[in-house]
């Protein structure tokens, strides 16, 4: 093929003739047509969503669906600190004080929404039977307890483990929508229309319900928006999925949730591009929000859990109250710093705009009670009521107060002590926090952990991780190590192991639990399960913490092996020679 047509090289062909050679000749698509169809991010996978209608949100809830309080259990989503009975222990006596002052009719209704792993209704129900005994008050017999989660998965759970065995005729678990909560429907039951509540509890449900971000823009209320991409490092994606770019982008554009919720393991290779765009729909809370919000370049509205709490009030009798447990800003100056989803494994939260509620609640006509020093905590607790009631606002100022704040503080201390090697005074915290929250399985499995390995008291030991375990023998794969490991160290290696493999029915990844079983069955000579308890701690080892003690233990293993097959190709020498002899 010649390269040019003309003596010097230096003519170029005529237009037509030169695109009739490159099977370009006739008309040309309209340019603006091409145009629209050109695609500048190929790694996109959904395009500017609002933060709760985001990809990112949508497989949160789909996950919680699906895996119900397995969240928990794989430590997915921390809770052992919320859920170790001192916010149960504190809500009794609250209750209790509120039954007291305004004396109920022949039922009690109470009501928890979002009740996740449902310790905080289990040990409310233990300790309010206890009170109610010692003090000779029948509110316990005329007791019904609502304990409800959006998702039918967790509920199941509960029945399975039978969490609510020693209170079946006090307790009605069934599945509740937060965002309309005037019904729950009973597992195998039909819904219950609810009313009359004495007391709604939300913990840690508000930050989980739909919220947005906002600002005041030049030409009126802007809010947050997300573009979500996939990232462009192919080889980070290989290490989390086989799936291709495009079978990706098919199921997030799939109409069925189903596909999508095959996409929750993904999040980590997710980017994402935020903007504020104009809202034309600007709510009521938005405009209450930006009015408390006033010169923030941005803030915080909880509008799902804003209108949940309205409902919520609508259920209560007239002596009822709401109370809530969250995480958020206290003050309006903090709102712009915690206008941020966090991320808890597979799942996201958005914490409360606490200036904002208070604000909402008086708009209805209810009281707001905050306790003293409050805003210094984590976790910021309020009580709602239609009615000031003093008792009952005394009673939470005693338990959510000063008073409380500072026993929440001695574990820390005892901590403290221990690492300086103050052994009395860590026993002398762990006891005075015992003796204010008995029920406290967290603590006993920590008291536990400081008996077997700084003192030494291996029966000490045991007798409070049993007492622990009793408390929570549902979901902690930690505590029944903490019993293992005192009959480990009494030598009492068949019973050890059988605590390990309950901590391995609730957790099989949990990489201490694999680790102690690989010493266990090591020793009972069970050398294939023992590398198999090697095996999935490794996998599961992410962080690398045992990594080196389960190579360690591994290495052990393979030349107690090799040792083992030596040992027997002589034996089989010395029988051969002798039998040719």
């Amino acid at each position: 093929m010649n390269t040019v047509d003309s003596p010097s090289g230096r003519v170029p062909l005529p237009l037509e003739k030169a695109l009739e050679r490159m099977k370009l000749a006739g008309p040309a698509p309209p340019l603006e047509q091409v145009l629209e169809g050109v695609v500048t991010n190929r790694r996109l996978l959904q395009d500017f969503t609002r933060l709760d209608e985001s990809l990112e949100a949508e497989l949160s809830n789909l996950c919680w669906q699906s895996s119900g309080l397995l969240l928990f259990v794989e430590n997915d989503v921390p809770y052992a600190i919320n859920n170790n009975s001192q916010l149960s222990d504190q809500a009794s006596e609250l209750l209790f004080r509120s039954c007291l002052e305004c004396v109920p009719g022949e039922s009690i209704k109470l009501l928890e929404l979002g009740a996740g792993t449902a310790l905080f209704a289990r040990f409310l129900l233990d300790a309010f039977r206890d009170r109610c005994k010692d003090t000779g008050h029948d509110f316990y017999e005329r007791l019904t307890f609502y304990i409800t989660d959006r998702s039918p998965s967790t509920v199941r759970q509960w029945a399975e483990r039978r969490l609510f065995a020693d209170h079946e005729d006090h307790v009605v678990i069934g599945v509740c929508d937060a965002l309309d909560p005037l019904r729950c429907t009973p597992l195998n039951g039909s819904p219950v229309d609810l009313s009359g509540i004495r007391a709604v509890f939300c913990n840690y449900l508000l930050d989980t319900l739909p919220s947005t971000v906002i600002r005041r823009g030049e030409q009126g209320c802007e809010e947050l928006c997300v573009r979500t991409h996939l990232t462009d490092d192919i080889a980070r994606l290989k290490h989390h999925t086989r799936l291709t770019p495009e079978e990706i982008r098919a199921l997030v554009q799939s109409p069925d949730p189903a596909d999508r919720a095959k996409l929750t393991s993904l999040v980590s290779v997710f980017e994402y591009e935020t903007a504020f765009r104009r809202n034309g729909r600007v709510s009521e809370e938005a405009e209450e929000a930006l009015a408390i919000g006033a010169g923030l370049d941005r803030v915080l509205v909880n509008h799902g859990g804003l209108r949940c709490l309205e409902k919520c009030i609508a259920l209560l009798e007239p002596a009822g109250f709401v109370l809530v447990n969250d995480y958020g800003p206290v003050q309006p100056d903090q709102i712009p710093g915690q206008a941020v989803p966090q991320r808890f494994g597979r799942t996201i939260a958005l914490g409360v705009n606490f200036p904002l509620l208070q604000h909402r609640m008086a708009a209805l006509g209810c009281v707001t009670v905050k306790p003293d020093e409050d805003d210094a905590r984590s976790i910021h607790t309020r009580l709602i009521l239609k009615t000031r009631f003093p008792g009952v606002v005394e009673a939470f100022g005693q338990q959510f107060g000063l008073e409380e704040q500072l026993a929440e503080k001695l574990p820390e201390q005892a901590r403290q002590h221990i690492e300086a090697g103050r052994q009395d005074e860590a026993m002398d915290c762990y006891k005075r926090a015992l003796a204010r929250h008995p029920r406290d399985w967290r603590l006993l499995g920590e008291l536990a952990e400081f008996l077997i390995r700084n003192i030494a008291d291996y029966d000490a030991g045991l007798a409070a991780a049993r007492a622990a375990v009793r408390l929570n023998p549902w979901y902690s794969a930690w505590l029944w190590n903490t019993v293992g490991d005192a009959l480990y160290a009494k030598e009492e290696f068949e019973e050890a192991h059988e605590a390990y493999l309950q901590g391995l029915r609730i957790d099989p990844n949990d990489v201490r639990t694999n680790l102690n079983l690989a010493y266990t069955f090591c020793g009972f000579g069970e050398y294939r399960e023992a590398l198999n308890a090697v095996a999935r701690g490794l996998a599961a080892d992410a962080a690398g913490v045992f990594r080196d003690r389960l190579l360690e233990k591994q290495q052990n293993i393979l030349a107690t092996l090799a040792a083992r097959s030596a040992a027997e190709g002589e034996w089989l020498n010395r029988r051969t020679t002798r039998l040719r002899a």
